[in-house]
């Protein structure tokens, strides 16, 4: 087994978020010196720190001031040190007023008929061409990285099967929804719109065609067949995407 390989998703997640324990950081970080595919999927699964600003930005210029009586609490508690809260709390507060009044707490806390391609679409909702456009592996790292997440999900994947004119094939990575695997391929269009198709092995339902739907404010594109569920979403180019999911249903 390759180096890289040696390694799950998670591991590296805990070694980003300073969570690993001593000896697995010195193990991966050794592995680190010697594989660059190791390298550069530590790269994939880093935070776009500049991608969530924009978006939390854009977020927050959508929302209401702040309202007064909270306004006043959080004061009141600063100058009452017998009943001081911590200032991360307060902006949390503050932050919850401000999403409730705009409308879209709906959009970050989840609703009990809410389905997987729900999460997925506000996931991808968070992306902007910069989150992907750095990213260019070669034909082996690609390969490789497919053969990974292809196991988790149990569905092989072919990177000529995800090669089109219309998009440009970025990377995969495994997500998860109520304790299963959730399968991301991410893309940019020609254009620069960031495209996610998603899978989930339901292992049920009949086989349904293509529909196409606006989820978050994104054209998508759902179908099912051999007990997986597929949907394919970004950008504002609805034809784009409905001929994309036709494709891809011929042939994944």
């Amino acid at each position: 087994m390759s180096t890289d390989l040696e390694f799950s998703d998670e591991q590296l997640t805990a070694y980003l978020d300073g969570e690993a324990g001593p000896q697995e950081v010195a193990d991966l970080e050794a592995a680190l010196e010697e594989s660059a595919e190791l390298r550069q999927r530590l790269d994939r699964l880093r935070i776009d720190e500049e991608a969530i600003r924009q978006a939390g930005a854009a977020l927050l210029a959508a929302a209401p001031p702040v309202p007064e009586s909270v306004a006043r609490s959080a004061e009141e508690a600063d100058l009452q040190p017998q009943r001081k809260m911590h200032l991360p709390a307060i902006a949390a507060v503050a932050l919850i007023c401000f999403l409730a009044g705009a409308g879209i707490t709906k959009m970050f806390f989840s609703q009990p008929d809410e389905s997987w391609q729900d999460f997925a679409a506000v996931y991808h909702a968070l992306y902007v061409a910069n989150t992907l456009n750095h990213i260019d592996q070669n034909e082996d790292a690609a390969k490789a990285e497919l053969a990974r997440v292809s196991e988790a999900i149990g569905k092989p994947l072919n990177l000529a099967d995800l090669s089109s004119g219309a998009l440009d094939y970025k990377r995969a990575q495994i997500l998860g929804y109520k304790g299963k695997p959730l399968l991301q391929l991410a893309f940019l269009s020609k254009i620069g719109a960031p495209v996610a198709l998603c899978i989930f092995r339901s292992g049920e339902g009949a086989a349904a065609e293509v529909s196409a739907a606006t989820m978050r404010g994104l054209s998508s594109a759902y179908w099912s067949k051999g007990g997986y569920e597929f949907l394919l979403i970004g950008g504002t180019d609805q034809k784009l995407i409905t001929e994309a999911a036709k494709a891809f249903a011929r042939i994944i």
